[in-house]
């Protein structure tokens, strides 16, 4: 059976529906206005919530789903949304904007997920000009973080991934070049000198941006530096073949690097253009939301 643009009266028939469906697994909740929304169910395993959040409403989402495997939020994130229970290998995919006690409460709530995506947009919110940066709490289990940064928030880079301290595998897409400066002053991040072995970078230049060869180096540099466990360095570069050979080249001849498998590859504009986004799929999808 499938169900799809399900109208219905109030969040208690939602609520019924849901708990009655012995065998729903995809759910997509969108384009509605939720106020006190209690969501239980023993077979949910994927779930995406997209533009059902009130604005300015005493609104609250607990999610009560023991076999759910995917989340995925595109929305203003509530302080009161509560994730009760989740699969213990959760993927979650989020896109949000919100305050910084709901960020503190939602990343308090997923201490289970292995798995993150989360988008430009979530990060600028985290990190806003100006302000005192969150200190996200630690997620122990999380394994795999994929996330995009500005070149105006790069520096924060450092402090963001210090909550995930057994990292193994990391991907970035660093819309604009990085202030290594500023990077190199701040602390190493623990999952660096204990578990990451697997980092993927993508380099996006701003508009009105030239390319800088050095600029991609020195941030090879400071992970081949770091990374004491590091056994594949993958980025992705803009420019001719032979631009992208030099690269590679000015890398090999780093110290001790011999036990790093690192891989440069030319990568079509188009790629480097959605790399800025975050890519909604279908919930039934959980693949990278980033392209």
């Amino acid at each position: 059976m499938h169900l799809e643009s399900v109208l219905f009266s109030s969040e208690v028939v939602l609520e019924e529906l849901i708990l009655c469906s012995s065998v729903l697994q995809d759910l997509s909740i969108r384009d509605t206005t939720l106020g006190h929304l209690t969501l239980r169910s023993q077979t949910v395993k994927r779930l995406s919530l997209r533009r059902c959040f009130g604005h300015g409403l005493d609104s609250h989402v607990v999610i009560d789903t023991p076999s759910l495997e995917f989340l995925c939020i595109r929305d203003e994130l509530l302080e009161n949304f509560r994730l009760e229970s989740a699969s213990s290998s959760i993927k979650i995919c989020i896109d949000v904007m919100s305050t910084m006690q709901a960020f503190h409460n939602f990343f308090s709530g997923i201490s289970e997920a292995i798995d993150l995506v989360i988008s430009r947009n979530t990060l600028e919110e985290l990190y806003p000009d100006h302000c005192q940066p969150l200190q996200l709490p630690n997620i122990e289990n999380l394994t795999h973080l994929k996330a995009c940064f500005s070149s105006g928030f790069s520096e924060m880079l450092p402090m963001f991934l210090s909550s995930y301290p057994n990292l193994k595998s990391l991907e970035l897409v660093l819309a604009g070049y990085p202030d290594m400066k500023k990077i190199a002053c701040s602390p190493v991040p623990r999952c660096f000198q204990t578990s990451i072995e697997h980092v993927e970078v993508l380099m996006a230049r701003e508009a009105r941006q030239e390319i800088s060869r050095e600029a991609e180096i020195e941030f090879a540099k400071y992970i081949l530096e770091n990374a004491i466990v590091l056994k594949k360095l993958t980025l992705w570069l803009e420019g001719e073949e032979d631009e992208s050979s030099s690269v590679l080249q000015r890398i090999l001849t780093f110290p001790n690097r011999s036990l790093v498998e690192v891989k440069i590859k030319r990568s079509p504009p188009a790629k480097f253009r959605q790399g800025y986004g975050f890519e909604f799929r279908p919930v039934y999808d959980p693949r990278a939301l980033f392209i």
